[in-house]
């Protein structure tokens, strides 16, 4: 088995300016019950998830930022994501304590993208049961339009 540092790591930055590429068949955490306490069920999944502003964007290396020069970088990136001052924001709006935002020591606001998956899983089954109760309704209507037809028939 090949590993990197030990247990006392809490950060791992790939290129100086944290914007290298990490390539994994897997990222791993742990996740046993036995080690988890205070469990409580999601309160936030669609209103959360509705309320997030997809967006696309150029982005620059974080060292460009953070050491402006007169020449600008021609070195953007393009990229899909969110902007992590409105998850911030939208967050708190919902009291919801997600730690999916998190603010160096640099003053730069970096996203955990994987901690948004927990609310799109109740989000998921927010839906699924919307869904459900609604085809619940059509059958209901569908078996009311029914019985309106028999007797039209029948007073005919």
């Amino acid at each position: 088995m090949n590993s990197i540092g030990n247990s006392d790591i809490e950060r791992l930055y790939v290129a100086e300016d944290g914007a290298g590429v990490l390539y994994a068949n897997a990222v791993i955490q742990s996740s046993d019950a036995r080690l988890k306490e205070n469990i409580l069920s999601l309160k936030h999944g669609l209103d959360f998830i509705m309320k997030l502003n997809p967006v696309s964007y150029l982005k620059m290396k974080l060292k460009d930022y953070l050491n402006p020069s007169s020449v600008t970088s021609k070195s953007m990136n393009y990229e899909l994501g969110l902007l992590a001052q409105e998850v911030k924001e939208i967050s708190e709006e919902l009291d919801f304590d997600n730690r999916i935002v998190t603010i160096g020591e640099d003053g730069i606001h970096r996203m955990d993208y994987q901690k948004i998956m927990m609310p799109l899983i109740k989000a998921t089954q927010e839906q699924q049961q919307i869904i459900e109760s609604q085809q619940q309704m059509i059958e209901e209507l569908k078996e009311n339009l029914k019985r309106l037809e028999v007797l039209i028939l029948e007073k005919n």
